[in-house]
């Protein structure tokens, strides 16, 4: 029998699942008829294998790709090595492969990362890989397996009748045992035949967590459509110990302009159903140069709590003027996901994508924001409380400052204007609000320190 063969990228990326790609053919001046059904979506390529074999002495075949992007804006699909041929008997081929840390919560997703802080790796890297009988022969023991070095694990081993393909993961954990980069080797094997794929790698380090591939073959913007209005992007983490969060880093895109503004944000995040609830904030940055990493330092370490999953994203400052600025992206990778927010809420349906913006955690104690002697500090005790609080602050030097109480959602509930001169302090009684978490800002009115304390009321 003949067959037609291809590799196709069909991601369905940012059309919320809604786009379709579909294969059909005709002889001669006949009507269309369909030969492959949707093909199905994924980040990576694929490949396409359909019998011909009811078009069999036939003189004048045409074949036609049909896409649409259901009104969406930014998707598509690609195609090449189209041939006509016979199948090899004995032939199998791997589809993806992946190395992914597990899951913190019930609710987050297993997912890929570029670089991990060794303090975050949990139980250690395990691998998959869709492996797929290209041949004429049904393939008895077909198994998957990863090497690194003196590391080498494999899947169970399946039967895979011809043109079938199936998921395999492997039996064992890779925990790394110390920084630097790690290279994972991936073959397939059954028992008469081999194949391989090009290998992956992950970077243990002492403070950085990211997702993006440190390639910025994209780039999306910040800028607002109308003012006031903001624009976030970033990547969810999962912690496996407690830690310390001093910064977020992002590459700044080429195409952005010195002097803009930029402030990184925290939220704990269930991925599962795309919510968020803000947690954190940076102050705003200028933007120092273009083309190039810039690290957002927070005023004080935030503290991040083990078996939670946090999101790290960048925003301007809403102005639909002056806001230009736009940071770097890695296009599709397997087993990730990125998030977009407008105004700080996931949108129902582009809360989360595949292609990755290159913003990252930083634990380095050394990438805090400002001086210490910078600072205007406060306490806030008992906390947790019933409604009844005290907020004492403290500074070196004379300061004009502002105190807003927000609730989760980011909405002010009580704001005023104080003097700190060495000391001010200052009780409060919100028992008329809710039960749950607010947040105290309480920022210079002279420079863009802010520093943020979490309250808890029950």
């Amino acid at each position: 029998n003949m067959y037609l063969t291809f590799d196709f990228h069909n991601d369905g990326n940012y059309t919320g699942g809604n786009s379709e790609a579909s294969l059909e053919y005709k002889v001669g001046s006949g009507e269309w008829t369909d030969l492959a059904g949707n093909l199905p979506k994924s980040v990576n390529w694929q490949e396409g294998i359909f019998n011909l074999s009811m078009l069999d002495n036939t003189d004048s075949v045409y074949f036609r790709f049909i896409w649409t992007d259901a009104n969406y804006w930014a998707t598509g699909l690609a195609i090449d090595n189209i041939t006509v041929r016979q199948l090899n008997d004995n032939e199998i081929s791997i589809q993806t492969v992946g190395q992914y840390l597990p899951r913190v919560t019930t609710t987050s997703y297993t997912s890929s990362f570029s670089k991990v802080p060794q303090s975050q790796l949990g139980p250690g890297f395990f691998f998959d890989g869709i492996i797929r009988n290209v041949g004429n022969n049904a393939q008895d023991s077909v198994r998957l397996k990863v090497n690194s070095g003196a590391f080498d694990t494999q899947s169970w081993a399946i039967n895979l009748p011809s043109l079938e393909r199936d998921t395999f993961t492997t039996n064992d954990f890779f925990l790394p045992t110390g920084t630097g980069t790690y290279d994972f080797s991936f073959s397939a094997e059954s028992d008469s035949a081999t194949a391989t794929i090009d290998g992956l790698s992950v970077e243990v380090t002492e403070n950085i967590f990211a997702r993006d591939s440190d390639v910025a073959d994209l780039r999306f913007s910040l800028a607002p459509t109308t003012s006031g209005f903001t624009i976030e992007h970033g990547c969810s983490y999962g912690i496996f110990e407690n830690a310390s969060l001093s910064a977020v880093d992002v590459y700044i895109a080429p195409s952005s302009d010195t002097g803009g503004k930029i402030k990184a944000k925290v939220y704990e995040c269930n991925s599962q159903s795309e919510t968020t609830n803000f947690y954190f904030e940076s102050r705003f940055f200028d933007i120092q140069s273009t083309g190039s990493w810039q690290t957002l330092g927070f005023d004080q370490l935030v503290p991040l709590e083990a078996s939670k999953e946090y999101l790290v994203t960048v925003c301007g400052d809403g102005n639909i003027v002056t806001d230009t600025t736009r940071i770097g992206a890695s296009s599709s990778i397997d087993g990730s996901y990125a998030w977009r927010l407008y105004n700080g809420f996931p949108d129902a349906t582009d809360g989360i994508y595949f292609s990755i913006p290159m913003v990252r955690m930083n634990f380095d104690p050394n990438a805090l924001g400002i001086a210490d002697n910078e600072k205007v500090n406060f306490s806030v005790y008992p906390n947790p409380n019933n409604g009844q609080f005290l907020i004492e602050v403290s500074s070196d030097v004379v300061r004009r400052a502002k105190l807003s109480i927000k609730d989760v959602l980011g909405k002010t509930v009580q704001s005023e204007s104080i003097n700190v001169v060495n000391t001010f302090s200052k009780n409060i009684d919100l028992r008329h609000l809710n039960k749950g978490v607010y947040f105290i800002h309480l920022s210079d009115t002279n420079s863009d320190n802010e520093e943020i304390q979490k309250v808890i009321i029950h």
